[in-house]
């Protein structure tokens, strides 16, 4: 009997070691042999916005779906398209209020989302965020695959699968099968009715190498086109960091410099230009989650005599607290309306 005992236990370690090594191989080699363009390499500081696609694309492209949702949102409001009223409209309503003004000029997937918050897209229709809502949560959680999905079309990605994946899969079921075939003929010959045995490392094997095979499976990666694309995007997250003084001057020292902004005749920058460029850029740093800091430098162009925000409305006196709770806040009613009752915020 001990010879057989021994004969199991050395069976019973290779089934183990093999099945969970393959998977972790798997795992592993999809989640770093498992990539797509590189991109130029080196990425620098970028102002300019690019048209043709919205802030849930750019999001799918830098991989940020927890803050697509409202990223996209605060583009709709600094182009017009939406009011943010940071304020609840009934009582027991939700911290924050959409209230949409227009959709004339928005993308396909912008005007999905408009519909999936105001039903029949009524001009001045609103709807409170931060509440609990199963329907529009859900709707708001299939916005980033939606935004893959029309990134996939667009070529900026492409399904592709790393060497060595099949391999794994392969190997794992070359030694399993057999190991497990001879695993049950030895607990035969130890006596009858031992093969009871065998089935929970049956069930184990199985599992692993499906679980294998997943992993094997090609996913989504970015091409040249769509890592030139993040890498844009990337170049707008440095913008981003630089203090007030150096985007100023990349922005005047750019070849291809618009008339984004303007100086006075002591050559000082003109701050109504400077609020339209930067509440441009504030989508996208709610993007990249650094909308506190952005927020921070927008009010103090706010303070110098421009315009205060027509997008946003505040339900006391505007001031530099009331716009950053008012930005912030309005992420996390977001969020909040994006999950589902016992579930977990939007995620890829």
């Amino acid at each position: 009997m001990q010879p057989t005992a021994d004969a199991e236990t050395s069976l019973i370690i290779i089934l183990s070691a093999v099945s969970l090594l393959g998977v972790a191989a798997a795992y592993l080699r999809r989640r770093f042999g498992q990539r797509g363009a590189a991109g130029r390499g080196a990425v620098i500081a970028r102002y300019e916005v690019l048209t043709g696609y919205n802030l849930l694309e750019a999001a799918d492209l830098v991989n940020r779906p927890t803050t697509a949702v409202a990223a996209q949102l605060v583009s709709l409001a600094v182009r017009g398209k939406v009011r943010i009223l940071a304020f609840p409209v009934s009582a027991g309503g939700g911290a924050y209020t959409l209230q949409l003004l227009t959709v004339k000029g928005v993308h396909t997937l912008e005007r999905q989302l408009l519909e999936a918050l105001f039903p029949g897209l009524a001009v001045g229709g609103v709807r409170e965020l931060g509440v609990t809502d199963r329907a529009l949560a859900a709707q708001l959680r299939s916005c980033p695959r939606a935004a893959r999905d029309l990134v996939t079309a667009r070529g900026w990605r492409a399904l592709m699968v790393g060497r060595g994946g099949k391999l794994i899969v392969i190997v794992m079921a070359a030694v399993l099968l057999p190991t497990l075939v001879i695993f049950g003929a030895v607990v035969q010959s130890a006596g009858s009715g031992q093969l009871g045995k065998v089935v929970p490392f049956v069930g184990i094997a199985a599992i692993c190498i499906y679980l294998a095979n997943r992993f094997a499976a090609a996913t989504p990666q970015l091409t040249e086109a769509g890592a030139e694309q993040r890498d844009h995007l990337k170049g707008l997250k440095i913008f981003l960091g630089l203090a007030q003084a150096d985007r100023v001057r990349l922005v005047q020292s750019a070849d291809d410099a618009p008339p984004a902004v303007k100086t006075d005749a002591a050559g000082a920058p003109d701050t109504v230009e400077l609020v339209r460029l930067s509440e441009k850029l504030l989508p996208f740093a709610v993007l990249w989650g650094v909308e506190r800091d952005w927020a921070r430098e927008l009010v103090v162009l706010y303070e110098q005599g421009a315009p205060k925000p027509g997008w946003l409305m505040l339900q006391g006196d505007f001031s530099a607290t009331a716009f950053n709770a008012a930005v912030t806040g309005l992420i996390g009613s977001v969020a909040k309306s994006a999950t589902l009752p016992g579930g977990s915020p939007a995620s890829r």
